[in-house]
């Protein structure tokens, strides 16, 4: 009986400490447009079938408004992550004053394991 009890406070740790992962705040944004007054941030999280979220898309697809996250004037937001190491699709629409809004801009990232990919890498040649 002890043994049984023993086994299952070791289960209930395991169980606990693993669905508990750390949390961190990451800032998500792109350089701002002119003539934009809103963005439009949307998040989707792989799965086995890919991402909805794709480069130079309508955002108002059906399959696509359920993923914004936010509407903001700024070209950032702030979410949190659990640091699991899953794999998350960005994508941004700039909104100008009269409603036209632009095609959607897309990045991959994976959380809480690598830095972000670099973008606007440049080589020049040097004298």
């Amino acid at each position: 009986m002890k043994i049984l009890k023993i086994s299952l406070l070791i289960i209930m740790l395991f169980v606990i400490s693993c669905k508990s992962q750390p949390k961190d705040q990451y800032e998500i944004s792109c350089s701002a447009i002119n003539g934009a007054s809103k963005y439009h941030f949307f998040i989707e999280k792989k799965s086995a079938n890919g991402y909805h979220l794709v480069e130079d898309m309508d955002y108002l697809q059906p399959d696509v408004t359920n993923f914004r996250v936010a509407v903001s004037q700024s070209p950032s937001i702030v979410q949190i992550f659990d640091n699991d190491g899953s794999y998350y699709m960005v994508g941004i629409v700039a909104e100008d004053t009269a409603g036209f809004y632009g095609p959607m801009g897309t990045a991959e990232f994976r959380v809480g394991v690598t830095p972000q990919k670099p973008s606007a890498i440049t080589i020049r040649k040097l004298r």
